[in-house]
């Protein structure tokens, strides 16, 4: 991430992505393609390739699928922060069972991107964003991971970095735990109050 306010700083989950080539039942299903998925990270891809700086911040497993997130994302040029957990890194399968029917199913229940927590943001990497990314989606993931992006949001904004906030949420919810829907959203809407200097 380069100085002086410049540049995208994100954090989040990124997963495997199991993603079956055929169309019908998920049992039948014999041809997959593997790669990999993450909101967050996605925009921090779509930046660098637009010529700006992008930085990611997230857990990784280490393992195989986690060896290949960190590389993809080197690749693409985002500055890659990535914690290396003993836990697994989460993973998502995609399948059509019909032909206009897309089914996820999302395997991340203690995986190691929902173990992300403040400490694993580097001190002075907020601060020097112009622009810094989260999702309603890592918030959900676990307690640690709600508590990452309120720090880096009271951060970025302490520091006067522009605060972008992605609206998307998986219609099955990416909650790690048990908590429901409303008991999420409600912690949410007190974090970012927490959060907002305005509320």
């Amino acid at each position: 991430m380069t100085p002086n306010g410049t540049g995208l700083l994100t954090l989040g989950e990124r997963m495997g992505l199991v993603t079956t080539v055929e169309t019908g039942c998920l049992e039948f299903a014999r041809t997959f393609t593997y790669g990999f998925g993450g909101a967050e990270s996605n925009v921090a891809i779509g930046v660098a390739r637009l010529g700006a700086p992008a930085t990611w911040i997230g857990r990784l497993g280490t393992d195989a699928t986690g060896d290949l997130i960190e590389r993809r994302l080197r690749a693409e040029n985002v500055t890659t922060i990535a914690v290396r957990d003993p836990s697994l890194t989460g993973l998502m399968v995609k399948h059509r069972r019909f032909g206009t029917t897309l089914t996820v199913n999302y395997l991340r229940a203690g995986s190691a991107g929902s173990r992300l927590a403040a400490d694993d943001i580097p001190p002075g990497c907020t601060e020097v964003a112009g622009v810094l990314h989260v999702t309603r989606i890592t918030p959900a993931l676990s307690a640690s991971a709600g508590e990452a992006v309120l720090a880096a949001v009271e951060r970025a904004r302490g520091a006067g970095a522009l605060v972008s906030l992605g609206l998307q949420l998986p219609s099955q919810d990416p909650s790690a735990d048990s908590r429901d829907r409303r008991s999420i959203r409600s912690e949410r809407a007190r974090g970012l109050r927490r959060a907002d200097p305005q509320g």
